[in-house]
């Protein structure tokens, strides 16, 4: 396992692409995560970002692990204390006042 730092809101492809040299595997864990701020704030900082890795690894047929906070879902309508969440599950009615 490699731990490449950085600002993923100011680095093109190619310089991503650099620094993940042998890389097969990712695992994206980097995000602006506080609850709040301007929307371009997310959209530069996770938004573009995420989607330049998603590009990234399917472009070289790596496999892709992404992270997020957990205020990118909210509660919605029925759920019980424990919920579990699957990635088809994208839209499930929540009730939540954040950026993500």
């Amino acid at each position: 396992m490699r731990i490449v730092e950085g600002d993923l809101g100011t680095l093109d492809a190619d310089e991503l692409a650099a620094a993940t040299g042998g890389v097969r595997e990712l695992i994206h864990a980097a995000a602006e995560v506080r609850h709040y701020g301007p929307d371009d704030r997310y959209a530069t900082n996770n938004v573009a970002p995420t989607s330049l890795l998603a590009r990234l690894a399917l472009d070289r047929g790596w496999r892709m692990a992404h992270m997020s906070t957990l205020s990118a879902v909210g509660p919605a309508p029925g759920d019980g204390p424990l919920v579990t969440l699957r990635e088809e599950d994208f839209d499930r009615g929540e009730n939540f006042d954040s950026p993500y």
